[in-house]
């Protein structure tokens, strides 16, 4: 990739229009500049650079920036619309240290003439008395732009330049600009900041606030200077005001003394009160629940109930005293309430159902439970739709019924059913000392029972093949997990097979693997250990090859020999 130049000659600049201007160091502009870019490619961001000159505010002001001009040029066409990035570092000693703003600005060089001129009177940056770092550069891997210098040398906190990827090989951290490239005698950077001093600034300013419906509520502004005034996008011209309807304001507050204005905004949303349905009356037995249903009512977000001053996410409440029960909604997305309102509830005499189980209960996925009313009525009505006085369960939930007296009063209750989802594990293996396998359960089960028979949490096997558990945890549900295993050969001898001999078997440190046969390609070696990792790996062009294992730890391994007729395998003990 051809890499840009560093610096360049300068063409023009153009003078940029702001509120006041701050901060000015444009003097004695030479005809040279240093490259300031951030990459948008990722393959391109070893090539972004910065530059950063500083600053300083006196002492009991304060700062508000809301636009930067930096002079430069481009050595090739620029493509309009470019962002430009500002950011604002403190000092560390004569050097830039952390971010203490940034702004990206779309189109910073709005006519493309090089000086790139950051406008954000909407976000402006407020700096305290201190030393600070200006750092301004394009966001592009499209050209390049060069920050215009001054022809000065300072020993003094001098412009700082750094290539944090290293790929122009200078200055891979901050570093005055004329150490990092010799032929650049000069060390500052032109610049221009603008805005004003002293801007007004607030506390406990409401930028965004939500009320509901038939409420206000009162903005105040309390600015840290008393020689201001107020302007409201409104027309109010005090320090508060007071709103209940959706309305977004814009306040400019300015300094009286300094003229220096301070733009805020503050946006107010009106949220309807939810409408709560028609809550019926009910006729229930006496001692039974009766039931009151507000399922209709209509909420922004979610609908949350107050049933007699208790509050609940269902629509649903069920009581059994006698008498008059209130009924309030509340939107859990705008904390705002319904009108209150209120059902009777007559009570008859009547009997409770005796529910069998008579409370939760639970059943394992995919088995069924069985729920019933073991006293006798006339009828019976499930929430589920049964009319018989049991009902057959394989569901997680709430199941209602209804049963009715030959009186014609009706009870209810419920039972909640909970499906316990089937125990899993997951079987983890290791190699023992003989190359058998140990597959192991994982722990906190009731109890295991292998295919093989073993009832233990682990077992070890000796033959390839599927093998499986079966878990059993506290509530008596079982689940399978099933693993395919191949068991590595065992036994440890000196080979000599079909012409490849490995010597010596056990070994010390290194091992020779010679054949007898010559092989028109090269043979590929590989050391395998218990776990089935490849821990060496070797390429035989001859027919004598040593393998050095002296960095390898001591144990059982597999060499692995591939050649053009296919592989063989012998068993290594390392000592």
């Amino acid at each position: 990739m051809k890499k840009l130049v560093l610096f360049i000659s300068l063409f023009s600049f153009f003078a940029a229009d702001a509120q006041v201007l701050l901060y000015d160091q444009t003097d004695s502009v030479t005809t040279g500049g240093i490259l300031c870019r951030e990459h948008t490619t990722a393959t391109s961001a070893q090539f972004n650079t910065e530059g950063a000159d500083d600053f300083t505010i006196p002492s009991g002001q304060v700062w508000r920036i809301d636009s930067v001009r930096a002079q430069g040029f481009y050595n090739a066409t620029p493509d309009t619309n470019t962002p430009t990035v500002v950011t604002i570092y403190s000092d560390d000693n004569g050097e830039p240290d952390a971010v203490v703003e940034t702004r990206r600005v779309q189109d910073g060089d709005y006519n493309d003439d090089g000086d790139l001129e950051p406008f954000f009177e909407d976000d402006p940056i407020f700096l305290e008395a201190g030393t600070y770092w200006l750092s301004v550069k394009i966001d592009t891997s499209t050209f390049p732009w060069y920050w215009a210098r001054i022809n000065a040398l300072e020993t003094v906190n001098p412009m700082h330049w750094y290539n944090p990827g290293g790929g122009y090989a200078v200055c891979t951290s901050w570093q005055p600009l004329f150490t990092c490239i010799s032929s650049i005698t000069d060390s500052s950077a032109n610049f221009q900041l603008y805005g004003c001093i002293n801007p007004p600034q607030l506390t406990g300013f409401i930028e965004d606030t939500a009320i509901c419906e038939g409420n206000s509520v009162t903005i105040n502004l309390n600015p840290n200077t008393s020689n201001v005034s107020y302007q409201w996008s409104s027309g109010e011209t005090g320090n508060s005001v007071t709103v209940d309807s959706t309305m977004e304001y814009t306040i400019t507050v300015t300094n009286t003394t300094t003229n220096c204005a301070s733009l805020f905004r503050s946006s107010i949303l009106v949220n309807e009160n939810p409408e709560l349905a028609d809550v019926e009356n009910d006729t229930v037995c006496e001692g039974d629940l009766g039931f009151f249903d507000a399922s209709g009512s209509a909420c922004t977000g979610l609908c949350q109930y107050v049933w007699d001053g208790d509050t609940a996410i269902t629509p649903f409440y069920n009581t059994s005293q006698g008498g008059w029960h209130t009924i309030q909604v509340v939107d859990a997305s705008t904390g705002c309430f319904s009108q209150l309102d209120s059902a009777w509830l007559e009570a008859e005499v009547a009997t409770p159902p005796t529910m069998s189980p008579d409370s939760g209960f639970y059943i394992c996925d995919g088995d069924t439970g069985v729920i019933s009313v073991v006293n006798a009525y006339d009828t019976y009505q499930w929430s589920i739709g049964s009319d018989s006085n049991a009902i057959i369960v394989l569901n997680a939930g709430d199941y209602y019924v209804t049963v009715t007296t030959a009186l014609g009063c009706e009870a209810f209750d419920s039972v909640s059913v909970e499906v316990k989802a089937l125990p899993t594990t997951t079987i983890s293996t290791s190699i023992t000392g003989s190359f058998n396998t140990k597959l192991k359960a994982g722990e906190g089960f009731e109890s295991y029972l292998w295919s093989n028979g073993d009832d233990d949490s682990e077992t070890t096997v000796s033959s390839d093949g599927q093998y499986s558990v079966t878990v059993t945890d506290s509530f008596g549900c079982e689940g399978v997990t099933t693993i395919f295993v191949t068991v590595i050969p065992s036994g440890i001898e000196e080979a000599n097979n079909d012409g490849l001999k490995v010597f010596p078997n056990p070994t010390d440190a290194f091992l020779n693997v010679q054949w007898t046969e010559s092989s028109q390609s090269a043979r590929q070696l590989e050391l395998v250990d218990a776990t089935g990792r490849i821990v060496l790996t070797q390429t035989a062009l001859s027919n004598t090859e040593q393998l050095d294992l002296s960095n390898i730890p001591s144990g059982f391994y597999l060499l692995n020999v591939r050649s053009e007729s296919g592989m063989e395998s012998v068993q290594i003990l390392r000592h």
